[in-house]
């Protein structure tokens, strides 16, 4: 993820802004700030990995999109395998929604509870230990967060995103909200006819349902977090091309799609170079990248499918002062460094923030040459130690935080994580770091990691002891 957003030039930001912006500051210079209460926040508290007796197999997501009046109907099927003891009760993460039933896999009511943003579920029989078990949830409501309605034309959205990190997506559908926690998914979703749908995986089918409503179908045979979950729909256009057989698309709303290429366009250079630098090829049959209004941040990895802020996609005017390549690179680090490796708590997030800040740094330093490089990290370092001061100041594995976007915020993930790694390749030399780097990646596909995996595999490839350099630079 990034949390910026780049800026238009002057002509184009006027016109994405639009006069909603301009009257807000105007108001807010005649008439002055209003008084607000003040906020006085719960004190931030340790946060140990969470743990759960079951392990979520996969989600099967049906939702219907209401966007007049943004609100959603949906049912989610949980396929889930319980692990050394029996179980009375399944709890699932979902917030601020109506669940309006539950059943299990016969189709037979299942008692429930449901408050403070957990689902509980009670079947007749306590579920065997090591045995599968399906339930069906349906419920309804407007999200207050995860999914969002947006660029409005006539009062009418005519754009819908999904938005899952940290632990949003509990907020559009049932799951287990936490990062170490990975399943299958697929998702029939139906929307106006004028709609498209982009989602994690393939693309199945499209079923027109008559009265202005159709269906379109997703499936992702790859097991992943919940948070990377991911839905766009609207009215939207797209273009694409064939990467080493791997699907590179590009979406936007239609008055945007000749920004898409020029904006875009290198990403399978970006592709490239990274599944060279980590030894391990893309790992997903599709790379898609969505440009949507209003987008809460400067881009979001989704699995196979990273959502971006279409303030990235300008004219030419636009792009000679921001072009989006640092932040196409960033998010497409991510596929391998927090989809492919995910972070196993957020204590941990410098493994998925870290790694891709210091990626887009690498590219910069095989792209632009090595002066470009150290002149960029120099400004990576000062950003961090600008940061790293006063109550700020902390190491970088840490728990303890109000709400874990904390942990994003601060300087420590970002710049912080990637002057980590760059001093630990002056430590081992580029060779071993390298070499320690395709270990990493190869010894953990496909699962969560911590930071002593990233240590293991550096000390097997440069053969030095580095607890004591972990113990003092991260932990």
């Amino acid at each position: 993820m990034r949390v910026f957003q780049p800026i238009r030039s002057r002509s184009s930001f006027t016109r994405a802004a639009g006069p909603s912006i301009l009257l807000a500051c105007a108001l807010a210079a005649s008439c002055g700030a209003p008084r607000l209460r003040p906020f006085d926040p719960a004190e931030p508290i340790a946060h140990p990995a969470r743990r759960v007796d079951f392990d979520v197999e996969h989600y099967a997501l049906e939702l219907e999109l209401f966007p007049a009046e943004r609100r959603i109907e949906g049912a989610c099927t949980l396929r889930l395998f319980t692990l050394e003891r029996a179980l009375a009760e399944v709890e699932l993460d979902l917030r601020d929604l109506e669940v309006s039933g539950v059943e299990d896999e016969r189709g037979q009511p299942v008692e429930f509870e449901h408050d403070a943003g957990k689902l509980r579920l009670r079947p007749a029989a306590a579920l065997r230990p090591r045995s599968f078990a399906s339930f069906t949830v349906r419920y309804r409501g407007a999200p207050r967060a995860g999914l969002w309605f947006v660029r409005e034309r006539d009062g009418q959205p005519t754009q819908v995103y999904s938005q899952g990190e940290c632990e949003d997506s509990s907020a559009w559908f049932p799951c287990v909200d936490a990062p170490d926690e990975r399943a299958t998914s697929e998702l029939r979703v139906v929307l106006p006819e004028r709609w498209r749908s982009l989602a994690a995986g393939e693309f199945v089918d499209r079923v027109e349902l008559g009265g202005g409503r159709a269906a379109e179908r997703w499936r992702m045979t790859s097991a992943h977090p919940a948070y990377l979950t991911t839905l766009v729909a609207g009215e939207l256009v797209s273009q694409a091309e064939r990467w080493n057989a791997v699907l590179v698309d590009y979406w936007s709303a239609p008055d945007l799609a000749p920004w898409l290429r020029p904006s875009l366009g290198a990403t399978p250079q970006v592709l490239s170079y990274f599944s060279e630098l980590t030894g391990a090829r893309y790992p997903w049959s599709k790379y898609s990248q969505s440009c949507v209004d209003n987008f809460r941040f400067g881009g979001m990895e989704n699995i196979t499918a990273t959502t971006l802020t279409d303030v990235v996609l300008s004219d030419e005017l636009g792009r000679r002062d921001y072009d989006a390549i640092d932040l196409v690179t960033h998010e497409a680090a991510h596929q391998w460094f927090g989809n492919l490796l995910t972070c196993e708590s957020w204590s941990e997030i410098w493994l998925n923030e870290g790694f891709a800040t210091y990626m887009t740094e690498l590219y910069r330093e095989a792209v632009e040459g090595v002066d470009a490089f150290r002149a960029s990290m120099r400004d990576v370092q000062d950003s961090y130690l600008a940061q790293d001061r006063g109550p700020q100041r902390r190491p970088t594995v840490w728990n303890v935080y109000r709400d874990p976007m904390d942990l994003f915020t601060t300087g420590h993930a970002y710049p912080g994580g990637a002057a980590r790694l760059h001093l630990l390749r002056f430590v081992v030399g580029d060779a071993a770091f390298f070499r320690g780097l395709a270990r990493y990646v190869a010894d953990n596909a496909a699962s969560s990691v911590d930071t002593a995996d990233l240590r293991r595999a550096i000390e097997r490839e440069s053969g030095l002891d580095l607890r004591r350099w972990f113990e003092q630079w991260l932990h």
